[in-house]
């Protein structure tokens, strides 16, 4: 059962591989937005006031 449950993990793990990297792209895109967006507006804020 060990063995069995270990070939499943292990290719459960293997299998999306485009999946987990479209997302971790996705994510990425998601916290540089957030980021940019907050960086932009300090900076108008500093500049513009």
């Amino acid at each position: 059962m060990k063995n069995k449950d270990i070939y499943k993990t292990s290719y459960k793990k293997k299998q999306p591989t485009k999946m987990e990297k479209i997302t971790k792209i996705v994510v990425w895109i998601m916290l540089f937005a957030m980021i940019g967006s907050g960086v932009l507006s300090v900076v108008y804020t500093l500049f513009f006031n």
